[in-house]
């Protein structure tokens, strides 16, 4: 039951990202807490959250622009995390947050795709005569419909595929080549700091340099 439940969020969350109601709910960090404590592991479900938050900064999804979807990344990397690790194992974290981009690419791939679609079925009546208000509206409707369905087909296939991933690198005994701790870290600022051109003056952006580097030399001494 949790599972569906994290599945139909991930609908919700598909749907927030344009659709409605756009409260934002659909961003990363949201929907990875939200989907942790529907399968009962918050603190993980945060924790990815806030990873794939990181490296969606750095997009700007507005207009017709084509942009990953991290909102049902997380929450298919939530579902598939807690199924496949009992407990917190930082190796399989790694894993999680690098097929979750994946993910995320393939979901932002699907908005374009319907997008399509949706501007096929409005189209315009060849005679020239006005568009019917509330053939829009039906049309609206469907078009939002699907854009549930479809969160909930990426959720459902993102969360498998991940799942499988992690059952065969338990198989294998896999393990990071390198820690994953400082990898994770140093990967996120470093996305953090692509972020920088988008937001603030020259000043507040070294600030942020100089203090994200500082808390990167120390995550890393310490792990």
């Amino acid at each position: 039951m949790d599972w569906l439940l994290a599945v139909l969020l991930g609908g919700a969350v598909g749907l927030d990202a344009t659709s409605f109601p756009q409260a934002m709910y659909s961003r990363p960090f949201v929907a990875g807490a939200i989907g942790g404590l529907i399968v009962g592991r918050p603190g993980e479900g945060i924790v990815i959250g806030i990873l794939l938050e990181l490296f969606s900064l750095p997009v700007l999804p507005f207009g017709a622009a084509g942009y990953p979807e991290g909102g049902t990344a997380a929450v298919a990397s939530v579902i598939a995390y807690d199924w496949a690790a009992p407990t917190f194992d930082a190796g399989l974290l790694f894993l999680t947050i690098t097929v979750g981009l994946l993910i995320s690419h393939a979901s932002g791939y699907s908005v374009r795709l319907l997008r399509i679609r949706n501007g096929r079925a409005v189209g315009v009546p060849a005679d020239g005569r006005p568009i019917d208000p509330d053939a829009v509206e039906r049309a609206h409707v469907r078009s939002m419909v699907l854009d549930f369905l479809r969160g909930v087909a990426v959720t459902a296939a993102g969360s498998a595929v991940l799942a499988l991933a992690l059952a065969v690198a338990i198989g294998v005994g896999w393990t990071p080549l390198v820690p994953a701790w400082p990898v994770l870290t140093i990967a996120a600022v470093m996305m953090v700091g692509g972020s920088l051109s988008i937001f603030g003056s020259v000043r507040e952006r070294i600030l942020s340099f100089v203090i994200g580097a500082a808390v990167t030399a120390a995550v890393v001494a310490i792990l």
